[in-house]
């Protein structure tokens, strides 16, 4: 096994390459996250990101997509967190160079159709209303505790809120993409059994993203707590 760091370049990653490996692991992270989204708008980072993933292509729409990847045995989702995002995709080597022009062109050419738009929004609406609000209690106390122990910092969301994914449009995702979504911003990384010419088909490919300069959100110290400091969550009936 092999560990090395990618030529210098606006695209850079880990790739660890395991010849024995019939597998190909994919780890595309966006330096991106909850703490950059828009005031009013909370959960456009995360709603962008899920639009890419449970999405089509310029080519493909979602159902189409889904039917491609069935028989591969092969996975693709998304984890946004608040600072970083990334995009995971795995499949077995028999199936690579079909699985990876469409991992790609998800991630380069995403169609925002306005029906996954709309099935999108309303399933990470729903997670709040009916499944963190209603059904987890544990999961609300510690989103409710992370609140308030992040009071006034860009830490202090929940990654997504009602309100904010009710504000967000169509034309809002497709301008947060236009924003984030560009070389300055963008991880790259492999591992697994793949071959030698990926490497470089993956920084043309991803190079051909905007230009665009990370610029990092200044992070505050935490208020410290005031003595002891209670919270109470209510639920509605």
């Amino acid at each position: 096994m092999t560990a090395r760091a990618f030529a210098k370049t606006p695209l850079k990653g880990p790739e660890i390459r395991s010849e024995n490996s019939p597998l190909i692991s994919f780890r595309i992270i966006l330096r991106a996250g909850s703490i950059n989204d828009w005031k009013g708008k909370e959960g456009i980072n995360a709603l962008t990101a899920t639009m890419i993933t449970k999405g089509g292509t310029t080519q493909l729409k979602y159902q189409e997509v889904v039917a491609k990847m069935y028989p591969w045995a092969s996975n693709m989702y998304v984890q946004p967190e608040k600072e970083i995002t990334t995009f995971v995709g795995q499949v077995h080597r028999d199936h690579l160079d079909e699985f990876y022009t469409l991992f790609s062109d998800l991630l380069l050419k995403p169609r925002f159709d306005p029906d996954d738009f709309t099935r999108n929004k309303d399933d990470a609406t729903n997670a709040l209303e009916k499944s963190l609000r209603g059904t987890d209690d544990e999961g609300l106390g510690k989103e409710a505790f992370l609140i308030s122990l992040y009071k006034n910092h860009p830490y202090g969301t929940a990654g997504s809120t009602v309100q904010g994914l009710k504000a967000i449009s169509l034309d809002d995702v497709k301008a947060n993409y236009k924003q984030m979504y560009t070389t300055g911003r963008v991880w790259l990384g492999i591992a697994g059994g793949y071959p030698t010419w990926l490497v470089a088909r993956m920084k043309t490919d991803f190079g051909k993203l905007p230009d665009g300069k990370f610029e990092a959100v200044a992070l505050t110290a935490p208020e410290k707590p005031q003595g002891l400091e209670i919270d109470f969550v209510q639920k509605p009936p």
